[in-house]
């Protein structure tokens, strides 16, 4: 790994680190399809100029792997990102909703197996240890195993999908696009599930509105297109 990208991966983190408080705060005014269907309409908009700019003359060739690519990560978007608000909500507790979630950087590798992808020993003994840090830096001394811990787990499973697939793509995608169009992708399905499931009114989002800025402009529009881009 260059160090553009350890850069670019290490802000990622950073950045989705605040993302946990956010949506429990926002997670109190609004439901779960709402609050992303708001987040990633906003993270579109927000990486919509960025994308005409910077991939503007690109030729047509590779386009037709961007929008598969693009619609399938949508879709799994949709479905960790439920699960994690979901989650968030349910557990009340960002640290342990984290740490939970972060169990994904064991799937990730393990889940590689499956797909012939070669481990090396130091990744053995790093992603454990990784788990072990992340245990020391987020829980917060709460105990037992609750539905909400549940959900999140299930979470953790789809954001590893989520990684392998951007990782299968790699250079075969514009990351601006695939970006935007997951986005966009994701905005329409929690739409389409606010509308069978939820009843929100417009009063709803004031007291939600920093946390889905946050959400939408910065963890989602600024922090999935880092990870694309590292």
């Amino acid at each position: 790994m260059n160090k553009r990208s350890l850069f670019l991966l290490s802000l990622t983190a950073v950045i989705w680190g605040f993302s946990f408080t956010a949506q429990r705060l926002g997670g109190d005014h609004v439901g779960v399809f709402t609050f992303d269907a708001v987040r990633f309409f906003l993270a579109g908009l927000a990486l919509l100029p960025f994308c005409f700019l910077l991939e503007k003359k690109t030729p047509d060739k590779g386009m037709r792997a961007t929008c598969l690519a693009g619609i399938a990560a949508g879709t799994i978007l949709t479905a960790a990102q439920a699960l994690q608000q979901y989650g968030v909500v349910l557990t009340k507790s960002a640290g342990k909703a984290g740490f939970i979630t972060g169990l994904y950087i064991l799937l990730v590798p393990l889940f590689g197996l499956f797909l012939r992808k070669k481990l090396t020993p130091m990744l053995w003994l790093a992603s454990p240890l990784a788990l072990v840090g992340l245990f020391l830096l987020t829980w917060s001394g709460e105990s037992g195993f609750s539905a909400g811990d549940g959900v999140l787990l299930l979470g953790a499973v789809l954001w590893a999908a989520h990684i392998l697939l951007i990782d299968g793509a790699g250079d075969k995608i514009y990351p601006l696009r695939f970006s935007l169009i997951q986005f966009f992708v994701s905005a329409l399905l929690n739409l389409l599930l606010l509308l069978l499931f939820e009843s929100p009114a417009a009063s709803d989002l004031v007291p939600a509105l920093v946390p889905l800025l946050y959400s939408g402009v910065l963890s989602s529009g600024v922090g999935f297109t880092l990870q694309v881009l590292g």
